[in-house]
């Protein structure tokens, strides 16, 4: 039996998550810091909707893609019940039970 975390899997599996803002399209990795940061007491804002996604109150140090998969995790299942969306630097994403998708419709599959 595995004793990975729901991030650490997630992580371990997701190579890339794309983003996009405007014209511009990026591949976002991991970064180097994102194993040691523990993200419990992290205070979020926002309301989940499109005008206010949720998003950290403040800035962290951790990669957007680590920020990205936290936030997923947090709300994916809200995503079942209503369109939920998220902000990670300037990039707005909607979740999805499944993964996450930039505003130029490329989806990224998270599996657990």
């Amino acid at each position: 039996m595995s004793t990975e975390l729901p991030q650490e899997k997630v992580r371990k599996y997701t190579e890339y998550i794309y983003a996009s803002s405007g014209e511009r399209v990026v591949a976002l990795k991991a970064g180097s810091r994102d194993e040691a940061f523990n993200s419990d007491s992290v205070s979020l804002s926002g309301d989940g909707t499109l005008d206010d996604p949720f998003e950290y109150w403040a800035s962290l140090d951790v990669s957007p893609h680590f920020a990205i998969i936290d936030l997923w995790l947090s709300f994916r299942r809200l995503s079942l019940t209503r369109p939920v969306f998220i902000r990670v630097n300037e990039y707005i994403l909607q979740i999805f039970w499944q993964g996450v998708r930039a505003e130029n419709g490329q989806f990224t599959r998270l599996l657990i």
